[in-house]
């Protein structure tokens, strides 16, 4: 099997860099690449942005230099529905499309969303931050750090938190789903992602809380790449 790039797009105030624990157990026959997003990382002196359209429009022209070969899209908690979006905007403008979509972390874009986590006051957003688990210590509690990751994360929350979902033809490729068993997240939601594609859609679930991916790198990395080789082998 030639190698599969594996675009993948960041959490709420994660970076390029912050895939780096799960993308380093990919496997040889994968090419992650990660889309920075403006306002962090490798982009840190653009401006945020919470404005999705803008974003969808972004990540768009920043993966098409990676569909030019064999292809898969994946990401995690509100980089799960940029994934969705970005796999819907290369579907409509008639691009070779992916291989499989991967989703962690994150129930289905038509699932509405009551909590707006992005109008909390600074306290109250830093504690919700805390519980995810998926910062450092020594980044939690230092306050000249969270200064900075805080209006990020808030951007991105409120990016998210605002999306309206409009629906469109089911995908014909496959959608793979994973979530942590101990995630604050209903079940019957994660499942609306089968409402996204007339192919498989396969929901599975993992030990852990929202940041599980670290946890289980080697089993999230070895479950993309068998899902890659039987949809490659569908595809030649």
């Amino acid at each position: 099997m030639d190698k599969v790039n594996l675009i993948c797009i960041p959490y709420s105030g994660g970076s390029k860099y912050s895939f780096s624990p799960l993308l380093k157990k990919a496997p040889s026959n994968l090419n992650p690449v990660v889309l920075e997003l403006p306002g962090r990382g490798a982009r840190s002196g653009e401006k945020l942005c919470d404005d999705i359209a803008v974003i969808e429009e972004d990540i768009f022209k920043r993966s098409l230099e990676f569909i030019n070969r064999p292809y898969a899209i994946y990401g995690h908690s509100m980089g799960g529905l940029l994934a969705f979006l970005l796999a819907r905007r290369i579907v409509r403008n008639g691009l070779p499309e992916p291989l499989h979509l991967f989703i962690t972390g994150t129930s289905g874009p038509s699932v509405i969303e009551d909590q707006k986590y992005y109008l909390l006051n600074k306290q109250d957003f830093l504690d919700k931050i805390k519980s995810l688990k998926g910062m450092p210590d020594e980044i939690l509690e230092n306050g000249d750090m969270m200064d900075y990751f805080e209006p990020i994360i808030r951007s991105d929350f409120k990016l998210a938190e605002t999306y309206v979902y409009r629906s469109s033809a089911p995908f014909k490729f496959p959608i793979a789903v994973i979530v942590g068993e101990d995630e604050e997240m209903e079940l019957d939601d994660v499942k609306t992602w089968k409402l996204e594609s007339s192919a498989t859609v396969a929901i599975s679930r993992m030990p852990g809380s929202h940041f599980f991916i670290f946890e289980h790198a080697d089993s999230v990395m070895r479950l993309f790449a068998d899902k890659i080789a039987m949809s490659f082998n569908r595809y030649i």
